[in-house]
């Protein structure tokens, strides 16, 4: 029966290949490809790839097989997100299911529209005592769905801006309970309570979302009667929505604005930009943003231009002033400042031998030699290019063969 059989063969050597007889044709859904017998009535039904979903506006009820793009995306167009077959992204052309790699955020960075499952608030089941109510009895046997010891039941009125207000509520403890609905009390000017006949809402919140609850009454109708009493023996739990909104700060513009917050929960942080480094002269204490703006004063200066040391009071700088006022003149050491410090591009310094040959060396922290230069100055002002540097801290040396000064300085 083997496919390979050598009539001529008096010994086997294990190499039969067995006979399996089926459709070789893979333009046919019954095509198997382990058949290496053509049996062409095994062929029936031509593969014709298209929508197959009856909900989606392109489909093809001709389409044997569901077809898909390059991207796994359903090749099925929907109108809304009411006819989509799951949560997902709606293309113009097809439809992509959500997964653990694909959310809405993304659906709708790739131009899609974002099909996402109802969410909601969490619930606030606190009610307030009015002192006016109503009794309700909920019977076990009525629960339809798996509540666990401590989901709240509650019974909900609409205020005057239209927002349901809890009036009553209990925990499960998987038996029967028993609490009040709140009515009005007539002696508040807002509506804090249930109106006689305003309708009963039902809801529980569990671990799995919130549900409305639709309750068959023993006795009423199901709205509000002060001093009345309702009976529950059956009931309908409908699926409303799920988990709760990721609460936080939606507002972009703040400092911690949070991307996956659903409702805003007042905690956000304006940005202010401005100078954050309290060393520099316009030091901004509401600042929030650090924009590189800080100024700081130059070498020998406060922030307002006035020397921090200055014996003579003549506005130079101690530091750079060789004539303390008494017509004397000290010999000149060779003193500088640099500014700005820190620096960003253009590191300058100022010194008091004008007309000399100054060597000027620049070394980091660990004692590394890096810029090197000799000039011979015409001005008291000297500019060095040290952009090129990495941020950090630096040391200048100057010296005029003679004398020589050092100062540190910090590159931004």
């Amino acid at each position: 029966t083997a496919i390979n059989y050598d009539p001529n063969a008096e010994q086997d050597d294990g190499s039969c290949i067995a006979t399996v007889v089926g459709c070789m044709d893979g333009h046919y859904l019954e095509f198997n490809p382990a058949a290496n017998v053509s049996n062409q009535s095994d062929c029936i039904t031509w593969i014709v790839e298209g929508c197959m979903d009856s909900n989606a506006s392109n489909y093809d009820s001709l389409a044997t097989v569901q077809g898909y793009d390059q991207y796994n995306n359903l090749q099925c167009v929907y109108a809304s997100c009411d006819d989509i077959p799951e949560w997902g992204c709606i293309y113009n052309d097809g439809f992509g299911p959500f997964n653990a790699d694909f959310n809405a955020v993304q659906c709708s960075e790739y131009g899609g529209s974002p099909c996402e499952e109802p969410v909601c608030p969490d619930l606030d089941f606190t009610a307030l005592n009015t002192g006016v109510n109503m009794s309700i009895y909920f019977n076990l046997y009525s629960v339809s769905i798996d509540l666990a010891d401590g989901d709240m039941i509650g019974v909900f009125f609409t205020n005057e801006a239209g927002d349901l207000v809890c009036a009553g509520s209990s925990a499960w403890t998987g038996s029967l309970l028993q609490f009040s609905a709140f009515g009005d009390d007539p002696l508040t000017y807002i509506k804090d309570g249930f109106s006689t006949g305003d309708s009963i809402v039902w809801k529980t919140e569990t671990s799995s979302g919130v549900y409305d609850i639709v309750p068959t009454y023993d006795n009423g109708d199901g709205t509000y009667i002060p001093n009345g009493l309702i009976l529950i023996n059956d009931s309908e739990f409908v699926y409303s929505c799920t988990d709760t909104l990721s609460i936080g700060c939606t507002d972009e513009t703040a400092i911690n604005y949070d991307p996956n917050a659903e409702q805003d929960d007042g905690s956000c942080i304006a940005s202010v930009e401005g100078c954050m480094d309290t060393l520099a002269c316009n030091f901004d204490s509401t600042a929030t943003i650090d924009n590189e703006t800080c100024e700081y004063a130059e070498e020998y200066y406060d922030c307002d231009g006035v020397c921090l040391d200055d014996y003579d009071n003549d506005g130079v700088c101690d530091e750079i002033d060789y004539d303390d006022g008494l017509d004397i003149d000290y010999p000149k050491e060779l003193k500088h400042r640099i500014y700005p410090n820190p620096v960003e591009n253009k590191l300058s310094f100022s010194h008091n031998h004008k007309k000399e040959v100054l060597d000027i060396q620049i070394y980091n922290t660990i004692g590394l030699l890096i810029y090197e230069d000799r000039i011979k100055t015409a001005e008291n002002d000297v500019t060095i290019d040290v952009k090129n540097l990495s941020p950090g801290m630096y040391m200048i040396k100057i010296s005029n063969g003679k004398n020589s000064s050092s100062t540190t300085w910090i590159k931004k």
